[in-house]
C-alpha cells in the first residue's frame, strides 16, 4: 500500500517557513496530537508531504531529491512513512482501527465534555461566571447592537485574548431577546470531509449544558459521521460556550466545525461542489423563524505550537498587548489589515486571496470559518432599516510569547 498522509494541519515552525513545520491530528487520534504535534524539518517536510496515495516511495525519494538539491539516503522515505504510520498519521489499516475505536467511545458519550476545565479556566461554576462576565463587563459602555446578525471572535485560549473576547461578546449582549439560535463555526485546521461538522450532541461546560439545535441540524442537512470526532479535543468553540452560557443561556446553538476550503491554482474554491452545499445548509438554517446570529471563532495567523493558556487564573493585561516589530510585523500587520478590511467590508473574495497569498497553510486555514460567515452575509440587509450589512473592528491582537505567535481580531457584523 502506498502512504497516504491523512488530512491534517499544518503550522510553520517558526515565522520562518525554513524551519520546517508542525504537524497536529484535527482528530485527536494520534499520540501527536497534543503537547507540541509532530515537528519535522525542511528535509522530512520535502518528503512526507508528497505521501499521496499515489506515488511510489522510489518516486516520493527523486522528487524531494530534486527539491533539496541532494539526494536521499537510502530508506529514508521508508523510515519516515512508518514513524507516520506508528503515530497514525497515515490513512492506513492501523489508523482505521483506532479511529473506529475513538469514534465509538466519543459517540457512546451522552454529551460532549469539557477539556478545559481546572486547567485553562476554573472548574468551579461561579468563579468562571465572574470571570466571563467581568470580561463583558469591561466593555460595557459599548453602544448596543440588538440587530447584530454575525461575529468574529478569536480562538486562542481566554486567557491570551482577553481583550478581544471581551469586546467581541459585549457588543451583542443586548441581542438575547432577538436571537432564535446561534451557529458557531470553528476552523478545524484541516481539509477534512465534509465541510461542515456539526456537533448533533449536547455541550457540556462548568455553566451548564448547551443544548443542540435539532430544528436547525435538521435544516442544515450535514451529518458528519466519523468526522464529528474532531469536536472531543476542538477547544475554539469550547471557549465561545463560555460566553453563551453567560448571555445567552436559553438560546440553543449549533457547534460546526469547518474544513479547510482546498483551491486551485488559480486560488479558486475547488471542492466538488462541497461550499454551495455547505452554504445552502446554512442559509437554510437562516431560513428558519426568528433571527439566526452566526458566530466564526478563528484566530488570523499562527506560528509555531497553537496558542497555549497562561496558567489558570491568570490574564494578559491590555497594557501589555504586544506588537511584532521589523520585517516581520510589518508582514503580519499587513496581512491581518488586509483580512480585516476585507471582512469589515464583507468582500469574501479579498479575504480568502489575503489568506492565500503567501502560502501559508495556518492562515488559510484559520481562514476557513470567517470566509464561510462572509460568504453567508454577502448581500444581507440590516435588520433595522433594510439598509446593506456592515462591519465593525472591536479590536486587533498580536500574541507572541516562547514558540508560539498567534493574531487575532473582532467584528461585529450589524
Amino acid at each position: 500500500m502506498l502512504p497516504h498522509l491523512r488530512a491534517l494541519a499544518v503550522t510553520h515552525r517558526a515565522a520562518d517557513p525554513t524551519l520546517g513545520v508542525v504537524l497536529s491530528d484535527p482528530l485527536g487520534v494520534s499520540p501527536a496530537s497534543g503537547g507540541r504535534g509532530l515537528e519535522l524539518s525542511p528535509r522530512e517536510w520535502a518528503v512526507i508531504r508528497r505521501f499521496d496515495g499515489r506515488a511510489t516511495l522510489d518516486e516520493v525519494s527523486r522528487a524531494a531529491s530534486r527539491e533539496l538539491g541532494e539526494d536521499l539516503v537510502s530508506g529514508e522515505a521508508r523510515a519516515l512513512g512508518e514513524r507516520l504510520s506508528q503515530l497514525l498519521l497515515l490513512r492506513d489499516a492501523r489508523f482505521e482501527r483506532e479511529f473506529d475505536n475513538s469514534f465509538a467511545a466519543f459517540r457512546s458519550l451522552e454529551a460532549r465534555a469539557a477539556r478545559g476545565t481546572g486547567g485553562e479556566y476554573e472548574a468551579d461554576a461561579f468563579d468562571l461566571r465572574v470571570r466571563i462576565g467581568g470580561l463583558v463587563a469591561d466593555d460595557w459602555d459599548m453602544p448596543p447592537l440588538p440587530q447584530a446578525q454575525g461575529l468574529i471572535t478569536p480562538s486562542a485560549p481566554i486567557s491570551r485574548a482577553g481583550p478581544l473576547y471581551s469586546r467581541a461578546y459585549a457588543s451583542i449582549r443586548h441581542c438575547r431577546a432577538h436571537i432564535a439560535r446561534i451557529v458557531v463555526l470553528g476552523s478545524v485546521g484541516a481539509p477534512l470531509e465534509p465541510l461542515l461538522l456539526p456537533l448533533s450532541k449536547p455541550f457540556d461546560t462548568p455553566l451548564g449544558r448547551v443544548e443542540p439545535d435539532r430544528e436547525a441540524l435538521a435544516a442544515l442537512g450535514h451529518l458528519p459521521g466519523r468526522e464529528q470526532l474532531a469536536h472531543r479535543d476542538h477547544l475554539a468553540l469550547e471557549r465561545q460556550m463560555l460566553f453563551l452560557r453567560v448571555l445567552f443561556p436559553d438560546t440553543p446553538v449549533v457547534p460546526t466545525l469547518v474544513s479547510t476550503p482546498r483551491l486551485d491554482e488559480l486560488g479558486e474554491v475547488d471542492d466538488g461542489g462541497a461550499l454551495e452545499r455547505a452554504l445552502d445548509g446554512l442559509r437554510a438554517v437562516r431560513a428558519l423563524p426568528g433571527r439566526t446570529l452566526i458566530v466564526a471563532a478563528a484566530d488570523l495567523w499562527h506560528a509555531g505550537r497553537a496558542p497555549t493558556a497562561l496558567a489558570l487564573g491568570q490574564e494578559l493585561p491590555r497594557a501589555r498587548a504586544t506588537m511584532l516589530g521589523g520585517d516581520l510585523g510589518r508582514q503580519v500587520t499587513d496581512r491581518d489589515r488586509e483580512a480585516i478590511d476585507a471582512a469589515t467590508r464583507i468582500d469574501h473574495e479579498i479575504f480568502l486571496a489575503a489568506a492565500d497569498q503567501d502560502g501559508d497553510p495556518t492562515r488559510l486555514a484559520l481562514a476557513a470559518a470567517p470566509y464561510l460567515l462572509l460568504r453567508l452575509l454577502e448581500g444581507s440587509s440590516s435588520v433595522l432599516d433594510g439598509s446593506d450589512l456592515k462591519g465593525s473592528t472591536l479590536g486587533y491582537q498580536q500574541m507572541p510569547a516562547s514558540g508560539e505567535i498567534a493574531t487575532a481580531a473582532a467584528i461585529v457584523f450589524h
